[in-house]
C-alpha cells in the first residue's frame, strides 16, 4: 500500500506519519518527518522531508514539503524545495513552485508552474542585434543568390563559336 522510496517495494518506514484511506482530517498537518496521505485532508500540509500523496488520496490543502511524490489529487497551492513528481494519475489544481519537477504522461496540472533556482534568459540589445544582423545576412545571401542566377543566365545566353 505504501511505496519505499529507496527501493520499489511496498513499506512503511520508521517516523512517517500515515493518514490512511480511510481517514479525514481538517486542519493543519505539520511534521519533521514523512508524511504518507492514503485519505483525505482539509487545511494545510507541510512537512521539512517526503510527501507522498497517494493515487486515492484528496489533498484540499497548501502543500509545502522537500520532497513530493502525488499519485492523487491536490486543491491548493503546493511549494516544493527538492523534488516534485507527478504520477500519471495526478491531478494539481492550483500553483506549484518546485526546483525539480517530473510529469508523467496523463498528469493534469490547472495552475501556474514556477521553477525555482531556474533563471529564464534575460533580454539585451545585443541578442535582438545579432537577430538583426542574422536577418540582413539572410537578405544579403538571398540578394547575392538572385545575382548569381542573372549572371548566370546571362552567361547562357552567349554561345561562342
Amino acid at each position: 500500500m505504501f511505496k519505499d522510496h529507496d527501493n520499489d517495494s511496498f513499506s512503511q518506514q520508521e517516523g512517517d506519519t500515515v493518514i490512511g484511506g480511510s481517514i479525514k482530517i481538517e486542519g493543519d498537518l505539520a511534521s519533521q518527518g514523512n508524511i504518507i496521505i492514503e485519505g483525505q485532508v482539509v487545511g494545510s500540509v507541510k512537512t521539512e522531508s517526503h510527501l507522498t500523496i497517494g493515487q486515492q488520496a484528496r489533498v484540499d490543502a497548501e502543500v509545502q514539503a522537500s520532497d513530493a511524490n502525488v499519485s492523487g489529487e491536490v486543491n491548493g497551492n503546493m511549494s516544493v524545495s527538492g523534488k516534485l513528481e507527478l504520477a500519471a494519475s495526478a491531478k494539481v489544481n492550483g500553483d506549484i513552485k518546485a526546483k525539480i519537477l517530473r510529469v508523467e504522461e496523463g498528469a493534469i496540472i490547472n495552475g501556474k508552474v514556477e521553477m525555482e533556482g531556474a533563471s529564464l534568459p534575460e533580454f539585451s540589445p545585443e541578442v535582438n542585434e545579432e537577430s538583426s544582423l542574422a536577418k540582413d545576412s539572410d537578405e544579403k545571401g538571398k540578394k547575392q543568390d538572385k545575382k548569381d542566377k542573372k549572371s548566370k543566365k546571362e552567361n547562357e545566353d552567349e554561345v561562342d563559336f
